[in-house]
């Protein structure tokens, strides 16, 4: 059940950062953590950026998702 409520949440909000994720759910960050793994080894989700890395689905394609990154950075 949590696994497809983080998941339905990734296909909701494209590029989604991990911190945003925890407030979308409600969940630990310990149940954050431990499903994503399980979503990444799946293959059902990928991780862009190294740091502050952003979650996608895996039939977003690699342009999109930069792009996708690159449009939900806020400015001032």
């Amino acid at each position: 059940m949590r696994k497809e409520v983080i998941s339905k949440v990734i296909e909701k909000i494209p590029g989604i950062s991990y911190n945003e994720i925890v407030r979308e759910t409600g969940f630990s960050n310990g149940v954050i953590s431990h499903y994503i793994i399980k979503l990444i080894e799946n293959g059902d989700i990928e991780k862009e950026g190294m740091q502050r890395g952003k979650y996608f689905l895996k039939n977003i394609p690699k342009k999109d998702r930069v792009l996708i990154s690159i449009l939900r950075n806020k400015t001032n």
